[in-house]
């Protein structure tokens, strides 16, 4: 009996054995270590205010970032390019006060028309299309639509190549050859997500 009793203890001792891991103190090869374990050093974290904290990371992008001045704003042409990228083209050919003061001018003549013919030509555009595939085709509208097409798509070509012109007459020989540079560089630029309620500047000023 007292055999047996012997043997159950062995055993028990055995199995404590191989299913405690080392304790605090008990250093991998199962030597004790005096002591306190040494934690690993932790970076002082900065106490986040509740707008950091629910604001995401903003991405990298120029495009994205650039804040616009309100004379910026006023030489702004809708229909030329993105608003971000005439402000970077117009920064970067660095103006004159008397070539500023004439881009304003510009953009008060011009105003929107350049953007209401380009949503005349997409939605006439659109009912040539309709008129094509309709189940009632009928070949005296769709020559209708088609004319109407062609005559905003030429009022549209004829405005551009106004503005552009009274541009050109605008800036130097040099800077003309490189607002041309730009601008391509620009349309070639992948457009930037417009920003979120998060990252919207606060208090914009009003578009003019």
């Amino acid at each position: 009996m007292a055999r047996v009793i012997k043997r159950a203890a062995v055993v028990l001792l055995v199995l404590l054995t191989l299913g405690a891991g080392p304790g605090p103190g008990v250093a991998a090869g199962g030597r004790f270590q005096r002591g306190r374990l040494k934690q690993p050093d932790r970076q002082p974290t900065k106490d986040l205010t509740p707008s950091e904290k629910a604001a995401p990371a903003r991405p990298r992008d120029a495009g994205q970032e650039i804040q616009f001045t309100a004379r910026e704003r006023t030489m702004i042409i809708p229909g030329i390019a993105r608003p971000q990228a005439f402000v970077r083209v117009l920064r970067q050919l660095e103006l004159t006060a008397e070539q500023q003061g004439k881009m304003l001018a510009l953009r008060g003549r011009v105003g929107n028309q350049i953007p209401v013919l380009q949503r005349l030509r997409k939605a006439q555009n659109d009912a040539l299309d309709e008129a094509i595939y309709s189940m009632n085709f009928d070949p005296k509208v769709v020559e209708q639509r088609a004319a109407d097409l062609a005559a905003t798509q030429a009022e549209l070509t004829k405005l551009l190549a106004r503005v552009m012109g009274e541009i050109r007459q605008i800036l130097t020989p040099e800077q003309a050859v490189r607002f041309r540079e730009l601008l391509i560089q620009e349309r070639d630029r992948p457009a930037a997500p417009p920003p979120t309620d998060q990252t919207r500047p606060q208090n914009p000023s009003p578009e003019p």
